[in-house]
């Protein structure tokens, strides 16, 4: 792993850049979407979305590269749609993520939040 500047240059210890990592069990690329795949590798390298620096050896995370879901013209934080899923009783409390994705029918992106469940006994159909 590595941390790293907007041109993709290592920074300094304790320095906040972009995460990223290689090795032989990341991803190739985006099933049959080679523009999205240019995006996230650098050669070897994927860009996790995140934001961190090195210490000691150690990796700490800070946040993410990408915050601020935009859809519609309308600004939406990450952080705020998980803490809205997380008041949910059904909802394990820091166990979603919320993020975008871009919908080719529709042409726009869409937010998906994505929850771990508090229980594994299913909860049946809500009315």
């Amino acid at each position: 792993m590595r941390v790293v500047d907007e041109e993709g240059e290592p920074v300094e210890e304790r320095h906040v850049g972009r995460i990223q990592v290689a090795g032989p069990s990341i991803m190739s690329g985006y099933y049959r979407d080679p523009e999205a795949t240019a995006r996230v590798r650098d050669g070897p390298w994927l860009d996790t979305g995140d934001l961190g620096y090195l210490a000691d050896g150690d990796l700490f995370v800070t946040g993410r590269a990408k915050d601020v879901i935009i859809v519609r013209g309308r600004n939406h934080h990450a952080e705020d749609l998980e803490r809205a899923a997380e008041t949910l009783e059904e909802v394990r409390g820091g166990a979603s993520v919320a993020f975008s994705v871009y919908d080719e029918d529709e042409g726009r992106e869409r937010v998906v939040v994505v929850c771990e469940q508090r229980s594994s006994t299913p909860s049946g159909p809500r009315s």
